[in-house]
C-alpha cells in the first residue's frame, strides 16, 4: 500500500469513528435528558425501579399532544427516536428523519389496522406528560416525563380541563399519578388532583416554561451519515 492509499483509508476510518462518537453523543443525551417514567406492564416504574401500589405524588408542570411512527416494534423502555412524528397533530415536524406524508390526514401510517400489533393504528397517539415529585420543592424537584397512550389520554384531558375551570395552574395541584393493569389495552394511566398548593409563582413559572419547552425539543437525528470519498476515488467504490 503506497503512501497515498493509507492516508486514503486512515481518512475514511477517522471520519467513521468520529461519527460514530457522534452517534453516541447523542444517544448519550437522550438518555441524561429528562428522567423517564414507564408504564410498562401496568406498573409505574421510576428510574427503574417500581413504586408499590402503581402511584405516585406529583405536581404536573406541562403536558403535550404527539404522533408518532416508530420503524420496528415500540419499546417504551428503551430511548428510541420516531421516523416520522408530529407536535401539532397535523403535518410531520419539521425535523423528522422520515416524514411519511405531507399531512398527518391522509397518512398511510394513519390508519386503523396497520400497526404492528392489533387493528391500531402504526402511528402512535399519546401524550406526553412534565412532571415533578411532590415530594420535593418545586425548584428542585428533578423532572420526570411520561407517555400516556391513546387509551389514557381521556384522564390528561379531563385533569388539564379541571384545571382550567379552576382557574389555577396545573403545576398547583397536588395531583395521584397512577397506573393499573387492564386487560383490554395492558394498562390505564392516569391523573388525579387531590389539593392545591401555594407555590412559589414565579418559580413555578419559570419551571413550567422549561418543562414545555424539554416537551416541545426535536428529537435527535441519530442516522450515520455517509462518510467522504478520498478525493480522485469513485463513491461506488
Amino acid at each position: 500500500m503506497n503512501e497515498a492509499q493509507s492516508t486514503a483509508v486512515i481518512s475514511i476510518e477517522d471520519q467513521i469513528k468520529q461519527q460514530l462518537a457522534l452517534q453516541q453523543e447523542k444517544m448519550a443525551a437522550m438518555q441524561t435528558g429528562p428522567n423517564l417514567i414507564s408504564f410498562k406492564g401496568g406498573q409505574l416504574i421510576v428510574d427503574g425501579v417500581p413504586i408499590p401500589g402503581g402511584e405516585a405524588e406529583v405536581y404536573v408542570l406541562a403536558q403535550q399532544a404527539e404522533r408518532a411512527y416508530y420503524e420496528g416494534e415500540f419499546d417504551a423502555s428503551k430511548p428510541q427516536v420516531p421516523a416520522c412524528y408530529s407536535f401539532d397533530l397535523e403535518a410531520p415536524h419539521p425535523e423528522a428523519r422520515d416524514p411519511q406524508n405531507i399531512t398527518c390526514l391522509g397518512c398511510p401510517q394513519n390508519e386503523w389496522g396497520t400497526a404492528a400489533r392489533g387493528r391500531g393504528k402504526a402511528c402512535r397517539e399519546s401524550a406526553r406528560v412534565a412532571v415533578v415529585p411532590a415530594t420535593a420543592p418545586i425548584e428542585t424537584a428533578p423532572m420526570y416525563q411520561c407517555s400516556f397512550p391513546v387509551t389514557s389520554m381521556g384522564s390528561v384531558k379531563e385533569f388539564m380541563g379541571r384545571c382550567a375551570q379552576s382557574g389555577k395552574l396545573s403545576g398547583e395541584f397536588k395531583t395521584r399519578l397512577k397506573v393499573v393493569p387492564d386487560p383490554k389495552s395492558f394498562f390505564k394511566a392516569s391523573l388525579t388532583p387531590l389539593q392545591t398548593v401555594e407555590q412559589p409563582m414565579r418559580i413555578l413559572i419559570d419551571r413550567m416554561a422549561q418543562a414545555r419547552d424539554q416537551l416541545m425539543s426535536p428529537y435527535p437525528d441519530l442516522t450515520p451519515t455517509e462518510p467522504e470519498a478520498p478525493k480522485g476515488k469513485s463513491k461506488k467504490f
